[in-house]
């Protein structure tokens, strides 16, 4: 049976967004992480958004409607 992979990037130019799904989070996943843009090979990486993921065993309701719905 084939594995999917912990990480999927989604692009829509067309709507002006992207999509990231992140699977098999665990407490190690925990971290920073950036979301930006490359502009090739001559240029720098434009930073658009920092994230700061906090991953607890038991995660507690209110928390997890705001991560559903992030980047509304």
């Amino acid at each position: 049976m084939a594995q999917s992979p912990p990480h999927f990037i989604w692009d829509n130019p067309a709507a002006g967004f992207f999509r990231v799904i992140v699977t098999e989070i665990t407490k190690k996943s925990s971290g920073a992480y950036w979301c930006g843009i490359d502009r090739g090979p001559m240029k720098s990486i434009t930073i658009l958004k920092n994230i700061s993921l906090v991953v607890t065993s038991n995660p507690t309701s209110s928390l997890l409607p705001s991560i559903l719905t992030t980047g509304s």
